[in-house]
């Protein structure tokens, strides 16, 4: 549980924006175990004891890497008393299956704790993809490889820097080249024909303010971004509450 830990702390910190949290299953192989369907390892509570079971090794002197950890999200604001508060800050949910020593289990017991994993891979896939979809974040194979593609060019540039999700999403919209001449023409439109007068070219761009921001604002929900419907829709909505109270 450390190393996976420690793990998704290096993956996390490679990445910034990063839309959701992956779901893990924890596989232990070859268990030595009886068969008995009611002992704890081939259990549905397996989970639940190993957690609990496990709770307070993210205490100062039981465990100091994961303590650390600790300690960076509490700092963030974070509430961790628990493993499995630590757990929820890298994963959005965590199973823990056991898979018994095959030479020493009988086939059909195998196979039954196989259909088991398989089970649950499905649950995960089922329930990953409802999230995903519910966030306007499920992306086509085509989507998810120009992704891939955006993510090798950044580490093969930049080892250290991490990747930036959001900034892949705009790079990705095809409009990007047009989007600086459509600001200036409005520029030079407001200067020429604008009611007001601008004494500089940065009082010119500070009113247009207002104008580009809900041009994105109504872009990024109109495209397939990230967490289009979450912050980027809490800005909009904002703005347009704010444009009607000053109009008022």
């Amino acid at each position: 549980m450390q190393r996976l830990i420690q793990w998704a702390d290096i993956v996390l910190q490679k990445s910034i924006n990063q839309p959701m949290l992956p779901y893990a299953i924890v596989v232990i192989n070859a268990t030595l175990g009886n068969e008995d369907k009611n002992t704890e390892w081939c259990s549905e509570g397996l989970t639940r004891s190993q957690l609990d079971r496990h709770r307070g090794c993210i205490d100062r002197d039981r465990v100091p890497a994961l303590w650390k950890l600790a300690e960076q999200w509490r700092e963030r604001g974070r509430t961790i008393v628990t493993l499995e508060d630590l757990i929820r800050c890298y994963y959005s949910e965590i199973k823990i299956i056991c898979v018994p020593n095959m030479n020493l289990s009988s086939a059909d017991f195998l196979m039954e704790r196989y259909e088991a994993l398989h089970r649950e891979i499905e649950y995960a896939t089922e329930k990953t993809e409802k999230l995903r979809n519910d966030a306007d974040l499920l992306m086509d194979s085509g989507v998810l490889d120009v992704y891939f593609g955006y993510a090798f060019d950044h580490f093969s540039r930049n080892p250290v820097k991490p990747f930036n999700f959001l900034t892949a999403a705009f790079d990705h919209d095809s409009g990007r080249s047009t989007f600086s001449a459509q600001v200036i023409k409005a520029a030079i439109f407001s200067r020429d024909k604008g009611r007001n007068t601008f004494a500089s070219g940065t009082e010119l761009l500070h009113n247009l303010v207002p104008l580009i921001a809900s041009s994105i604002a109504l872009d990024v929900c109109r495209n397939d971004f990230p967490q289009k419907g979450t912050e980027y829709l809490y800005f909009y909505e904002t703005l347009i509450r704010t444009c009607n109270s000053r109009s008022n």
